[in-house]
């Protein structure tokens, strides 16, 4: 699951807190949940992502809907959503978490480590244009410091993609590697 949460200015530091503290709490108790990552979205201090593994979408769903009727995601460093495009649509639980789905592209996450983030930062102009149908290429660095990274895009065929991904062309590989991308831990989440 991948949710795009827009704190307050200047108060996204808070927010992660805040999700952290969360995520320890509730976390480890949850039916069917397997972790999650946190992500600050460069060029942009007021947003944080974070992408859930779950066990099954109807483990997520359990929870979402328990989550709601507790309001157990009330953060007070949140912020409405920001307006989505008007080919998707999202739900707002009035605490400041946005649930983006639908739209005519869905969007793709890619996860993995790197060498070093500044170098995986300076190939951004080459990893977008690689992607093929990629729109509204974002990159993400792990906001704790780590060697992990991301790259989140709206994709027009992601079942083209999924077939690059799942044999990655060696010259793509190399691009890749070039920008100190540790190509064997990707993971690519689609929007569901």
């Amino acid at each position: 699951m991948i949710i795009e949460l827009q704190a307050k200015p200047g108060r996204r530091d808070d927010l992660k807190r805040a999700l952290e503290d969360l995520i320890a709490a509730q976390g480890p108790g949850q039916d069917g949940f397997l972790g999650s990552t946190r992500y600050g979205v460069l060029g942009d201090p007021d947003v944080l992502v974070e992408i859930a593994d779950w066990e099954s979408a109807e483990a997520r769903e359990a929870h979402m809907k328990e989550a709601a009727a507790t309001g157990a995601h009330r953060c007070s460093s949140c912020w409405p959503p920001r307006s989505e495009s008007p080919s998707s649509a999202s739900s707002h639980d009035g605490r400041g978490v946005a649930y983006t789905y639908g739209g005519s592209m869905p969007k793709i996450v890619i996860t993995h480590a790197v060498e070093d983030v500044e170098r995986w930062l300076k190939g951004k102009a080459e990893r977008a244009a690689a992607l093929p149908g990629a729109r509204n290429v974002t990159d993400l660095v792990a906001m704790d410091g780590s060697n992990h990274a991301a790259v989140v895009f709206d994709i027009d065929d992601p079942d083209a993609l999924m077939a690059v991904l799942s044999s990655i062309p060696p010259e793509m590989a190399a691009q890749a590697e070039s920008h100190g991308a540790i190509v064997p831990t990707m993971t690519a989440y689609a929007e569901a």
